[in-house]
This record gives C-alpha cells, structure tokens and sequence, in this order.
C-alpha cells in the first residue's frame, strides 16, 4: 500500500473550496447544500497536513482559486497546483435553426444565457435588465431564454417577471441537449452570463466557440478564464448598466483568439498534465 500522504492529492471543484470574501460570495455559500460546504472546508483542513499538493480544477498561476486558498488558508504557494477545466463542446453539432420555433423565438431576435437558478447566478438582475430595455422601448428589447436546472430561486424569479409583466419575454427551456443548447447559442442575438461567483465558468466559453457576442461579468474567475475577450459589465448588480451595454455595440469575439484560447481547454492537453502531476506525486 502506498503511503497515504505520497499519494494524496485534494481535487477541489472549480471555487468551491475557497473563501468567498465579497458579501454575495458569502450568500452563496449559504446557498448550497450542507454537505458539499462540509467537503470543501474539510479538505482544506486535511490540506494542512498533507505533504504534496492540492489540485484546484481553475486557471494558471494568476488563478483566483488559487490566490483565494494560498491567502485564506495560509498554505503554501508551492503546494498548489493548478490546472483548468477542460472544455469539450463539438461546434459542429447543433439541432436545425427551425427548432428554434419550439422555444418560441426567432434568429438573432433573443438572448440566451445557460444556468442554474442560485442566487450567485444573478438571474434577478439580467431579469430586470430586460425589463428596463423594454421599459425604454428599446430597440434592444429582445426575450431572454434561459436553459438549465437546479437552484431554489425560481418560485423568486417567477415573481420578478410577474411583477414586471415578463411573462411572454422570459422563456425557461427547463433541461434540453447538447444539439439544442447548441443551436441557441450559435443563433442568439448575444449570450449574457451575469454570474457573481465562478471558480472556472464554462458557458461563455462556449458561447464564445460559435462565435456569438457575450457579455458577462469581471467577477472572481470570469475575466481571467474568458481571456479578456468578451464584453463586461463593470457593476453586475445593476441592471441599467446591462441595459446599456445590451444597447451598445457589442463586439464579436476575435475567432483566431478564440481558437488559441480553447486549446488551453483542450482535453488533451488537460490529461496530459494530470498524468504529469500524479507522476510527481
């Protein structure tokens, strides 16, 4: 048998071991399910004493993850190894464009955004922001669809958009497939992903593949995995300034860029430095 402390290595999913410092950071960790808090601060603890490392599932050396750890937990910068989560999404699948009829929605005339309904995913404020473009009578104004599950918000949401008559504007697909997810994003007047809290955050990158226009927040890890190429709103929580930018021009990703930065996502390429860490270890 091995040594248990050569062979130990903590894989900590993308975020969730560290420790939220912002007010919202903090509300979504009470958010989540006991026993998943438990996990992520029983493996810090166990970190203490282990001799090797902690994998943490996020960015390089710059990585928020990692920085949240090193300074909140006082471990070693040496002791962590970083490695992203890769991201496998096949650009050439996707459901027929006339499928969008099923969603109720039209090329180019929606915005579509992939998430859970916890509060750190701030639907609220992309919510309202619709209902300021359409309090405007915006030339902007356009519905939003939503796909996902999971989250205990929707009862709140729900509420939202009956109080600001989003009935017809706000369209939850509820679970779909790959091939239809795919067709939504690759036919969306813009993806929008207003997330306060992301230890990775894998939609805009995807988004960014079919080579639609994404505007999304600065928050925790979003900035550094989206490589600075998407569009950003400087306060998240304010939906006039969603409004605006939906407003604006927003620019395309650069698919050269794109194409180099997915290749750090690469299956690949992720595999081959887990078997390189688990060799060192």
């Amino acid at each position: 048998m091995m040594d248990k402390k050569r062979c130990t290595a903590i894989v900590l999913a993308a975020g969730r071991g560290s420790r939220m410092e912002s007010d919202v950071a903090k509300q979504y960790m009470l958010l989540r399910d006991r026993p998943l808090i438990w996990y992520a601060l029983h493996a810090i603890e166990v970190s203490s004493v282990i001799d090797d490392c902690i994998l943490v599932t996020s960015a390089e050396d710059i990585s928020y993850v990692k920085k949240d750890i090193v300074n909140s937990y006082k471990i070693a910068n040496d002791k962590i190894q970083v490695i992203y989560d890769a991201v496998a999404i096949d650009e050439n699948s996707y459901s027929p464009d006339s499928e969008l009829e099923k969603f109720g929605v039209k090329k180019s005339e929606y915005y579509y955004t992939v998430s859970s309904l916890f509060l750190h995913k701030n639907l609220k404020t992309i919510i309202l922001a619709v209902s300021e473009l359409k309090r405007r009578d915006s030339h902007a104004f356009k519905p939003l669809v939503v796909s996902g599950i999971g989250g205990r918000k929707r009862d709140e949401l729900d509420q939202i958009i009956r109080e600001h008559s989003l009935e017809k504007d706000i369209i939850f697909t509820s679970f779909i497939e790959d091939s239809e997810r795919n067709m939504l994003y690759r036919n969306c007047k813009a993806y929008v992903f207003p997330s306060l809290f992301e230890g990775f955050g894998m939609p805009p990158l995807e988004a960014m593949v079919f080579e639609v226009p994404v505007l999304t927040t600065k928050c925790s890890s979003l900035l550094e995995v989206t490589g600075g190429l998407c569009n950003y709103v400087d306060n998240p929580l304010d939906p006039a300034e969603w409004a605006d930018k939906l407003e604006g021009e927003l620019k395309l990703p650069d698919r050269e860029e794109v194409c180099a930065l997915m290749k750090k996502y690469q299956n690949k390429n992720i595999a081959e430095q887990y078997i390189e860490l688990f060799r060192e270890l």
